[in-house]
């Protein structure tokens, strides 16, 4: 699309789906212009430059970026932290004060030195700061010829000239990316109403309709979406507050979660459906294909062969699992499958405030088993490991019981827990989920198909689920282990007390409601056909295994 139109600006529903576009962009391009170039000598005028891609926040943050990066290039322990906002969602990698950094030659730690093949656009805004003498001392501060103080001494840099390079990098932009919001900032509106020749959005089924007219409205530009309906519609946040007579102050909810993606779909545009499969190893889709995309017939492609290298760590990790716990069931052979770890006799604790659960024993499993794992395979790395879990409450206690002796060396380059729904848009090598919930506290939001399909589609390599199977499996069979005879009727004795005379009963219909303890007492119900579904798959297939929690803590 950039090829074809040249300048294009990306937007997606949150600040972590435009980060993750932005990367995505940037390595894309990266890894083209190598592949291009490969065997052409440097002054070959036929050299493809990489795309500039720059990840636009507000100017306020960038310009206090860039005076803080001057006066501090190499942090140091007593060094005080970026005056921005901690609300603020900015980082620098490919942020615009990024690229002024490395246009300035800038000795900071973390930006890029600029190489031959980098924009054009950056060389020329280079040459253009060189040719006027009142950017001599911020080339000389930046390349760490003079001291902060005599930096200010000169009159450092004002505030407007500061504005005035950030905006030069985002003229020079190939790609432009931010979020609904920051489209009608005006550096951004500017350049997308003047500037570029075609909108694409990324994760359009959780953008709402008013976010995509933010970025596409009046502009009549063309604009590329791209999305999964099956994943989580977009946040309604109002949705079951009342006023004081009982009335929902938002009547108008499910309209409000009709993504922009759906909308469109829905007036009979055409709709390119992928069904490839070219990120994960075979095997690890087929259960999110079966479940949540039935009528979606699929394929692995050749770079899904987990003999490939690139699958090495999921590799590891079946082998691990096989020798750790030895009734493990392999997966079939060309294939890589999902790993449930079952922790019996877990406690699950519920927030009196917030409903959030958590779960200290299925937190302390977990970590135990990414510690044990990355010292028994040395060819994994704690940077191959993604620690998510559905709630906020965990995500907390992760980060606390991370902190320990036990755990904080060897999961020293683990990125951070977050939410299942934080994560939409990224993918891990091996994911490790931690559900916190277990028999009594009911399966929570989890059992929402959406939610439940991030859940499956975030690894390339591995996924291993810690919970507790008999939320949705019979004790029974979970007692029994992984490779024990099934029994008919999920369970049930062999009398056939439970089953239905006459005519069978279709997949899922003779099931009970699993019941769920909510926050405030009360008690409800739900069928949670997909998770059902999905909990008794990998007990079929032996994909299970059962470590008793050693209790942390009391109730």
């Amino acid at each position: 699309m950039q090829a074809k139109l040249y300048r294009i600006f990306c937007s997606a529903s949150t600040n972590v789906a435009v980060d993750n576009f932005a990367d995505r962009l940037d390595q894309t391009t990266s890894s083209v212009c190598k592949r291009y170039n490969a065997g052409k000598q440097q002054e070959d005028s036929t050299r493809m430059r990489h795309r500039l891609v720059v990840r636009a926040f507000r100017m306020q943050d960038e310009f206090a970026a860039v005076m803080h990066l001057l006066r501090y290039p190499i942090p140091e322990s007593d060094s005080p932290r970026i005056p921005i906002a901690k609300t603020s969602k900015w980082r620098f990698h490919l942020s615009i004060s990024s690229w002024l950094l490395a246009v300035l030659g800038s000795r900071a730690v973390g930006v890029r030195e600029l190489t031959p093949d980098d924009s054009e656009g950056l060389f020329r805004l280079r040459a253009s700061i060189e040719e006027r003498s009142q950017y001599s001392t911020l080339l000389a501060v930046a390349k760490g010829e003079i001291g902060w103080d005599e930096f200010v001494l000169s009159g450092a840099l004002p505030e407007d000239a500061g504005h005035a390079l950030l905006k030069a990098v985002i003229e020079a932009a190939d790609i432009v990316c931010a979020t609904p919001s920051m489209a009608t900032d005006d550096v951004c509106r500017e350049w997308r109403t003047s500037v570029a020749r075609g909108i694409a959005i990324d994760e359009a089924a959780s953008m709402t309709r008013a976010d995509l007219a933010c970025v596409w409205g009046n502009s009549l530009l063309p604009c590329f979406l791209a999305g999964d309906d099956k994943q989580l519609p977009p946040a309604v946040m109002t949705g079951d507050e009342q006023d004081s007579e009982g009335n929902l102050i938002h009547r108008f909810i499910a309209d409000g979660k009709l993504s922009a993606l759906e909308y469109l779909m829905g007036t009979g545009l055409p709709v390119y459906r992928l069904k490839t499969q070219l990120r994960m190893g075979c095997g690890l889709f087929d259960m999110a294909a079966k479940e949540i995309y039935p009528e979606v017939p699929f394929a692995y492609d050749t770079c899904c062969d987990v003999t490939l290298d690139k699958f090495a760590v999921g590799r590891d990790l079946e082998s691990y699992a096989r020798a750790k716990y030895p009734n493990l069931v392999p997966a079939p052979s060309g294939t890589l499958q999902p790993i449930f770890v079952h922790c019996e006799g877990s406690s699950v604790f519920v927030d009196k405030i917030t409903g959030s659960k958590y779960s200290r024993d299925q937190i302390k499993i977990a970590l135990d088993f990414a510690v044990d794992l990355l010292k028994v395979r040395p060819g994994i790395t704690s940077s191959n490991l993604v620690l998510l879990t559905p709630y906020l409450s965990n995500v907390a206690l992760i980060a606390t019981m991370r902190k320990s002796r036990e755990y904080a060396a060897s999961l020293v380059h683990m990125p951070r827990a977050t939410t299942i729904d934080g994560f939409q848009g990224q993918e891990g090598d091996i994911v490790l989920v931690v559900m916190s919930t277990n028999r009594q506290s009911g399966p929570g939001f989890v059992c929402e198909p959406a939610r439940l399909n991030l859940l499956l589609t975030r690894q390339r390599s591995g996924l291993v689920i810690f919970g507790d199977l008999t939320i949705a499996v019979p004790a029974a069979i979970v007692a029994a282990g992984p490779g024990a005879p099934s029994t008919d009727d999920n369970g049930k004795d062999e009398k056939g007390k439970g089953k239905s005379k006459g005519k069978s009963k279709g997949k899922g219909k003779g099931d009970l409601p699993i019941r769920v303890y909510h926050s405030d007492g009360s008690v409800g119900f739900t069928k949670a056909t997909v998770l059902r579904n999905v909990f008794r798959a990998l007990a079929a297939a032996g994909r299970f295994v059962v470590i008793k929690a050693t209790k942390l803590e009391e109730a």
